[in-house]
């Protein structure tokens, strides 16, 4: 724009146009004889860029140019922006449904872990190198031990559960959980090995029933 115009001047006009679209860049003609009457105008930062008359039109293409330029990267960088908006707001949309599905998932286990411990079938798991790794509250009261975790079936488990334990191993190449059963002291004791993650050869959790014959 010039900066001497009817009706409205240059640093009049980028006032309004500022307010009203202030991602444009202005851009105002003026002669030395008018500095002072755009001073405000420049202090308000409503001028880019101030070329005085007569101008170069070669100064005055670059200065064009150049605001194509700036503008061209303002327009690159809202689409970054907008891009990386749109990547927090999935980022926190996954976020969210991690969060709720590791509370579900918390809440299951626990549950789990509260039917294991309190369940009335005694259950002992055994690692493969014949250590307790945990019992419930059954398998407790069945060996009869409270601190077992870290000890070795043959340390605690009641001879009689160790020796069917042993000849469920022996033949522990099926997936299928194996058992057996066999009576003591009037009891009807009932066996289940179950191997770990249904892999061949490994030990797993011993799962005695009792019942009483009396």
């Amino acid at each position: 724009a010039d900066q001497r115009m009817p009706a409205m001047t240059g640093a009049e006009l980028f006032k309004v146009v500022k307010e009203r679209f202030p991602d444009t860049l202005r851009i105002i003609l003026s002669g030395y004889t008018e500095l002072e009457s755009i001073t405000s105008a420049i202090n308000e930062g409503a001028i880019f860029k101030l070329l005085f008359k007569p101008w170069d039109d070669e100064q005055l293409l670059n200065e064009i140019r150049g605001a194509f330029s700036i503008q061209q990267m303002k327009a690159h960088n809202r689409q970054l922006m907008d891009d990386l908006r749109a990547i927090n707001a999935d980022l926190e949309r996954r976020v969210e449904e991690k969060t709720q599905a590791y509370i579900v998932s918390s809440r299951a286990l626990q549950v789990s872990q509260d039917i294991l411990e309190y369940s009335p079938f005694a259950m002992v798991g055994i690692s493969d190198e014949n250590v307790i790794v945990m019992a419930n509250e059954a398998g407790r009261a069945l060996i009869g031990k409270n601190t077992i975790i870290g000890r070795t079936a043959v340390e605690v488990l009641p001879k009689e559960i160790l020796d069917a334990y042993n000849r469920l191993q022996a033949n522990s190449d099926s997936l299928m959980p194996l058992s057996l059963s066999f009576e003591s002291a009037s009891k009807t004791y009932n066996v289940v090995l179950s191997s770990f993650n249904n892999q061949k050869g490994m030990s797993g959790v011993v799962i005695v029933g009792v019942v009483d014959n009396t």
